[in-house]
């Protein structure tokens, strides 16, 4: 297993822990590792299989709390975005498409990190904004969270709604933009390793963990992960 692999294997295990703790922060601290390890588009398609199995765990536990019809609000126009990214994810060269995935993982750790607020961004007009660029940020790097984060934040959704609604939505968004993309070529054991690892440590030692140490922690790998998956596009 090469450095880059291997490093991307443990993006995954933390980032499984950090989705546990804190509700987010998977795809965030993973897919810039694995765009730098393994290329867009290849990247991002492990990041969106690997998204859907977190996705369909949380939801199986939280499912009673979902909204339907909000997570289908943001998920529409979510849908018109899709295409014409795949289209060019399919035409560009991997260097470039790397790049554009590392500066997007970059923008989107900042825009948490910083706290921003949009106080315009809600109702269906929100919803459609938020859609459309959580679809395109999604089929690019495989990141469709901080906007989302930020609309229901905006939106003033109760607490025992965002997390499965958002799950709900990320797991159609994420269904949809792997099939518009194709499956990745290859599942290296690594990850599936990486992965289980973080999901026994976050059921063992997730209760003693601080939230906001966590949070810290996250925003700075996935920072961390923008700035290798940038280099990596540019020296490709």
């Amino acid at each position: 297993m090469s450095g880059a692999a291997l490093l991307a294997a443990l993006a995954v295990a933390v980032g499984v822990a950090a989705q546990s703790v804190t509700g987010f922060g998977f795809s965030l601290v993973c897919a810039p590792f694995l765009i730098a390890a393994y290329r867009a588009p290849t990247g991002v398609q492990l990041n969106l299989l690997l998204s859907l199995v977190v996705n369909l765990v949380v939801l199986g536990r939280e499912h009673r709390h979902a909204d339907p019809r909000a997570a289908g609000l943001l998920l529409a126009p979510a849908l018109v975005a899709i295409v014409p990214a795949a289209y060019a994810v399919h035409r560009l060269s991997p260097g470039p498409l790397t790049v554009a995935a590392g500066v997007v993982c970059f923008a989107a750790t900042a825009a948490m990190a910083a706290g921003a607020r949009l106080p315009r961004l809600s109702g269906r007009l929100g919803a459609a904004v938020v859609g459309l660029l959580s679809g395109a940020m999604n089929t690019v790097a495989g990141i469709s969270g901080p906007p989302v984060v930020l609309f229901a934040l905006n939106a003033r959704w109760p607490p025992e709604r965002v997390r499965p609604t958002m799950q709900l939505f990320f797991l159609g968004l994420n269904a949809l933009t792997l099939a518009s993309l194709g499956p990745p070529p290859r599942l290296p054991p690594g990850l599936v390793i990486g992965f289980a690892a973080g999901w026994l440590a976050a059921r063992r030692f997730g209760h003693r963990a601080s939230l906001p140490a966590v949070q810290k922690g996250t925003l700075l790998l996935a920072a961390a992960g923008g700035a290798v998956a940038l280099a990596r596009g540019l020296t490709t």
